[in-house]
């Protein structure tokens, strides 16, 4: 199964209409896994990508992330709600940091990557 994930979705992304927070994606992307466990054998490959708001998008990214890997979620570490936004900088920074500890055993590149190159 090949799936694309992203921060479209999101509310805080005015392009979208589906209006999702970083737990509405976690929960897509926990379905998404379990349909590649029960239909190709947990064969799944996630191509992330698309959004436009680079305030919440590594926050998707890690929701994405955390479901189909079976992480846990902790929702206190979100970027507001539809109803009231926030700046969330610091939990960007956090949310990014913890993906690179996460992944840099797989892809040396994250060795080097810093947030503030791409926000």
């Amino acid at each position: 199964m090949i799936a694309n994930g992203g921060g479209d979705s999101h509310f805080a992304v005015a392009l979208g209409s589906l209006k999702l927070t970083e737990s509405g994606v976690f929960k897509v992307s926990q379905l998404i896994r379990k349909t590649a466990d029960n239909t190709c054998d947990g064969r799944l490959v996630l191509v992330p990508g698309s959004g436009y708001d680079p305030k919440v998008l590594p926050l998707c990214w890690y929701s994405l992330i955390a479901g189909m890997a079976g992480l846990n979620f902790n929702e206190k570490e979100t970027c507001g709600s539809p109803v009231e936004r926030v700046d969330c900088r610091g939990t960007v920074e956090t949310t990014v940091d913890e993906l690179k500890k996460l992944l840099r055993k797989y892809w040396a590149c994250f060795g080097g990557f810093t947030v503030s190159g791409i926000v």
